[in-house]
Formats: C-alpha cells, sequence, structure tokens
C-alpha cells in the first residue's frame, strides 16, 4: 500500500496520516476529473463550428488546465514521493525534448 511522504509536521500522527492520505486519493481522483474535463472541452471544440461555442469552450478548457495546476501543487504538498516523481519525470522530459535533443 502506498505511504505518502508527509511534509508538514502536524500529519505525523496516525489521524494525520490517515486525514492526509484520504485527501491525497481525493486529489488524484480530482486531478483525474479535471483532465477528463479538458480532453472533453478539447472534443467539443474539434467537433464545433460556432466561433463562440469554441472561443467559450477553450476559455473553460483554459481553467480546467489551472485547476490542473493546483491540484499537482496539492498533489505535491500531501506527498514529497509524488512531488519527487513528478519532477523527475518533468526533468527526463526535458532532457529528452528539449530543443537542443529534437530529432
Amino acid at each position: 500500500m502506498f505511504n505518502p511522504t508527509i511534509l508538514s509536521e502536524e500529519n505525523t500522527t496516525r489521524t494525520g496520516l490517515a486525514n492526509t492520505f484520504n485527501n491525497l486519493s481525493a486529489a488524484l481522483a480530482d486531478l483525474k476529473g479535471e483532465i477528463d474535463a479538458v480532453a472533453q472541452y478539447d472534443d467539443h471544440i474539434k467537433l464545433t463550428s460556432s466561433t463562440i461555442a469554441k472561443n467559450t469552450w477553450k476559455h473553460i478548457r483554459d481553467e480546467e488546465l489551472h485547476h490542473v495546476g493546483e491540484l499537482l501543487a496539492l498533489i505535491g504538498y500531501l506527498s514529497l514521493e509524488f512531488k519527487e516523481h513528478i519532477e523527475m519525470g518533468r526533468q527526463e522530459w526535458l532532457e529528452k525534448f528539449s530543443q537542443n535533443n529534437m530529432t
């Protein structure tokens, strides 16, 4: 079972760890929901010829992407392990796909 590495000292109690685990689980579920919403709005944008609808859905999609960023920050706060893996993945991607390494 996953055991998050906790940032704040207040979460070192058994109750605090359970609360943090529940918060982390909720944040991960929320992240999935936001990513699903972004994909749904992208689908709507592709399927319409209405400029007003496209612009509205783009605006809403961009707000959802903002939520993705907020949730990633929360997840990183709740779990050092997640934060480290997210940063390692980001660094690996930058190394592989930076402009200097693009083929």
